[in-house]
């Protein structure tokens, strides 16, 4: 052990890796910096996710309000607005006061529908007396957001988190509790979002070689000594260091 801390004082090992375990840590800012973008996308899906499911469940307590109470009334005005599918705006009168309304067409009905408008400049209506804010041109319900898609964005926010779970662990772990070893750089190569991705050897502290891959800031030739953080009882949980989330302060 003695020849071990030798060495890495030689090697000018950070001097943070050098005190007793467990060390003391904090989070780096790359990796304080990714914690809160993910929140922030993490947010936006689950927002847009809860989004969907209150939209589906107004679409379908209008849809059956409307099927159970609904009454049928022609539109004063009706026109096509063409995009990547087909809307139908429309207005109404009921009691003296005008009514507004906008529904996607169905692409298997929109050329009946836009025929029928070009034709009339009207549109039959289903609205519920009690409440006419409540309308849809008769014949369609309104397409809802799929269940699939609603779930998927939930899933990718579990995935992230996961996999966000899992470095966090395995950087926290090696930070405090991980020995020390100088890794030789094999192969070096640009990652694929930012920094450079290394290949290296290093011996643990029974002398016997091991191997490792990971993410280090800056190139390094090979031959190159660098500072490797593992797990003496896993030595294939290794990491170069500086950390991607976590790094010792003294």
């Amino acid at each position: 052990m003695a020849d071990d801390n030798l060495r890495l004082i030689e090697f000018h090992a950070q001097v943070e890796l050098q005190q007793q375990l467990p060390r003391k840590i904090r989070l780096t800012t790359r990796g304080l910096l990714t914690i809160l973008a993910s929140l922030v996308f993490s947010l936006a899906l689950i927002a847009l996710a809860l989004s969907g499911f209150f939209f589906n469940a107004k679409q379908k307590k209008n849809g059956d309000e409307l099927v159970t109470a609904g009454r049928v009334i022609s539109a004063d005005d009706a026109y096509i607005v063409e995009s990547r599918a087909s809307h139908v705006h429309y207005t109404f009168s009921y009691n003296g006061q005008e009514y507004r309304g906008e529904a996607t067409v169905p692409e298997e009905l929109s050329d009946s529908v836009r025929n029928s408008i070009l034709t009339t400049h009207t549109l039959p209506i289903l609205y519920v007396p009690t409440d006419p804010s409540i309308n849809h041109p008769q014949g369609w319900r309104e397409t809802e957001a799929p269940p699939w898609f609603l779930l998927f964005l939930v899933g990718t926010v579990l995935v992230l988190w996961l996999v966000h779970g899992k470095y966090l662990r395995q950087n926290s772990r090696l930070a405090r509790e991980g020995a020390v070893a100088i890794g030789i750089v094999k192969r070096c190569s640009h990652g694929r979002n930012s920094g450079f991705l290394l290949k290296y050897e290093f011996r643990d502290q029974d002398d016997l070689l091991s191997e490792g891959k990971g993410y280090f800031p800056t190139a390094q030739r090979e031959g190159a000594r660098i500072s490797v953080l593992y797990l003496p009882a896993d030595t294939g949980q290794n990491s170069p260091y500086p950390l991607f989330f976590f790094r010792a302060v003294v």
